[in-house]
């Protein structure tokens, strides 16, 4: 398939066709019990529950005990093109000197990867000052950024109480802070612009939710899996659990809680199986973030004989697209475009450098309009289901190659600049 395939609009009357059928083919029967366990085999801390009561953002389930805004939501929001959000043209001020404090999860450097791209087109100087998401490897790369006398710094994830001196320096020196994935709205203190806050992760959870609810129907079965290290994940997690409630009362969802040292060293897959051998009928894994789901995830799963799962992620990598292709365990993604996530935070670093304002984008859908959390959308960042029907042939190997929301941001982004 082509790129531009790649990103046409998936007609909704199809989507919501398959994932109709898809439901009632399923078991509606098999909601688990109310009972906890305090752990796996693993490190993850576990518990379960049942979506007995209705709270959240969705319309309550009709008599087939599914609410059909869950097919609703799936189907507006399967990748498809959108236009720029920004369209005021920023002039740039030279010379320009960008620093990135990088995580140490995948998604971090194909964002990086996107950030150089970006710095490269304005003739910009690219500093990476990568970390491991520690307290103490954070506070360092903060440091180091400072020391560098940069004219932005981007950051994401971890919390700012692990350098907050080196944060109130940054603001007391007028560097713009431009991060995603932090806690907070748009404008959170200490952060210029937060381009992802806690109310699009809160709605990524209920993208998850209502796709289990749509494609699996009324019982079924889930793990999620979690890292609570990252609290924008355990908003992430909120968000399903109560969509899952509102849409699917009588689904089910047991939470494995996972840390970053489970994650980087690949001890997800053990906890998962665990927990398959206790919960046999799952129907789905979703993960809140695409490094949960991984390829030794997929050979675990299937060694333990349980072939018919399948999982959903977010914010996925090269690697979960690859997964979604072979149709090896994972089915789908609520993407992240990593490469248009780190022009827009390059094109609001500039815009704060050249005096402009920088407000929350009012460009949110209809059915993100989810109360109580109205900063969905406000850093013009969405995020879509991405699935093996809008997968590009071949080897993923640029972050060029992920989904993003427009065709050819880059060219907007430096039109807007005055490079292009």
């Amino acid at each position: 398939m082509s790129s531009k395939g790649f990103r046409t609009l998936i007609a909704t009357a199809a989507v919501v066709s398959v994932l109709t059928a898809a439901a009632c083919s399923s078991s509606s029967g098999q909601s688990s019990s109310n009972s906890s366990t305090s752990s796996t085999s693993s490190s993850a801390a576990v518990s379960t529950s049942s979506s007995a009561t209705a709270s959240g953002s969705a319309a309550a389930a009709t008599g087939s005990g599914v609410s059909p805004i869950a097919a609703e939501r799936v189907a507006a929001f399967t990748a498809h093109s959108q236009p720029l959000a920004e369209t005021t043209p920023v002039k740039i001020k030279k010379p320009l000197t960008i620093a990135y404090m990088q995580c140490v999860q995948t998604v971090c450097e194909q964002i990086g990867q996107g950030l150089q791209e970006a710095a490269a087109a304005i003739g910009a100087k690219f500093l990476r000052f990568t970390h491991q998401d520690t307290p103490e490897t954070v506070q360092q790369a903060a440091v180091d950024a400072l020391q560098a006398n940069p004219s932005m710094i981007l950051f994401s994830g971890d919390p700012t109480q692990w350098f907050a001196a080196q944060l109130k320096e940054m603001n007391e020196r007028h560097i713009p802070t431009i991060a995603w994935s932090e806690p907070g709205g748009f404008t959170p203190p200490g952060i210029s612009a937060n381009l992802l806050n806690s109310d699009d992760y809160y709605f990524l959870g209920v993208l998850e939710a209502d796709w289990v609810a749509a494609k699996y129907g009324a019982g079924s079965q889930t793990l999620l899996l979690n890292v609570p290290a990252y609290p924008v994940l355990q908003t992430a997690g909120e968000g399903y659990v109560n969509e899952l409630k509102t849409v699917c009362p009588s689904c089910s969802e047991t939470t494995l809680n996972f840390t970053v040292d489970d994650v980087v060293s690949g001890s997800v897959a053990t906890g998962v199986v665990a927990a398959l051998q206790k919960q046999p009928k799952t129907k789905e894994i979703v993960g809140t973030f695409g490094g949960l789901i991984t390829q030794q995830l997929a050979q675990a799963v299937h060694n333990a004989g349980f072939n018919s799962v399948k999982a959903i992620s977010a914010s996925g990598t090269s690697s979960n697209y690859q997964l979604i292709q072979q149709g090896d365990l994972q089915e789908a993604d609520i993407a992240l475009p990593s490469g248009f996530l780190a022009w827009r935070a390059i094109d609001v670093g500039l815009r704060l450098i050249a005096g402009q304002s920088v407000s929350a984008s009012n460009s949110r859908p209809t059915l993100a309009d989810i109360p109580g959390h109205p900063d969905i959308y406000a850093g013009g960042v969405p995020q879509e289901y991405v699935t093996k029907a809008q997968m590009p042939s071949g080897a993923i190997t640029s972050v060029n190659q992920l989904w993003s929301p427009s065709l050819d941001y880059q060219a907007q982004f430096e039109k807007l600049w005055g490079v292009g």
